[in-house]
Formats: structure tokens, sequence, C-alpha cells
């Protein structure tokens, strides 16, 4: 959990005397916590979990998921046949730099198909 919540921070460029304030704790506190010193109590993960907009199970290294489950969507939607997942899966991972060049391409290749 330690590195989990400076890493946050630091991402956020968002001090300790900043985070400690909203958390109402002081700062040498969110420092134990960093640290692995001190273990975090429970309304504070939650409100590092709403501050930080991701899952509790990821502050606490449980999981690599920044993502709460209630806001994860399914894998695939319930329309998507069963032909186009493993495409679906590919343009899901398309990096966002890339989105457009990878739709030019499939214009391009439907385009190019005659339909």
């Amino acid at each position: 959990m330690k590195n989990k919540i400076r890493f946050l921070r630091n991402e956020r460029k968002v001090s300790q005397a900043v985070l400690s304030k909203y958390l109402g704790v002081a700062q040498n506190t969110l420092s134990y916590w960093e640290q692995g010193k001190f273990d975090i109590d429970t309304e504070s993960l939650k409100k590092l979990s709403d501050y930080f907009d991701c899952s509790v199970d990821f502050i606490l290294g449980i999981t690599d998921n920044r993502t709460p489950k209630e806001k994860q969507s399914p894998e695939f939607p319930d329309d998507i046949p069963e032909s186009n997942k493993e495409l679906y899966s590919l343009a899901k991972q398309v990096p966002p730099e890339r989105q457009q060049e990878a739709l030019t391409y499939l214009r391009y290749l439907i385009d190019s198909s005659g339909k």
C-alpha cells in the first residue's frame, strides 16, 4: 500500500500537505501510510479512492486495475456478435493517440472491399 498512495499523489502532483488536509489527517500520518509504518483507516481509504477515482483494491496493491468494480464495463457489450469479439478486444487496446489512425485504416478496408 505504501507505494500506491505516494504513486497516486505524485501522479496527480498533489503535495502531502494538500492531500492530508483533504483527508482530515496530520501530514505525518499520511507520510507514515506512504512508508507503510501505519495502516490506513477505512474511512480515509474510501476518501483516497474517491479522490483518486480508483478502487480501494488498487490503493492496497491487491490489483493493478484502477477502476472500481461498480464502474467497470462488461468485457463485451451484450449485442456484439461472437465473430466481432476479437476485433472489439483489439480496438480497446489501441492507444488513444493512435485511435484516429486505426479508424482511418478500418474505413480504408471497408471502402476498398467494395461494400
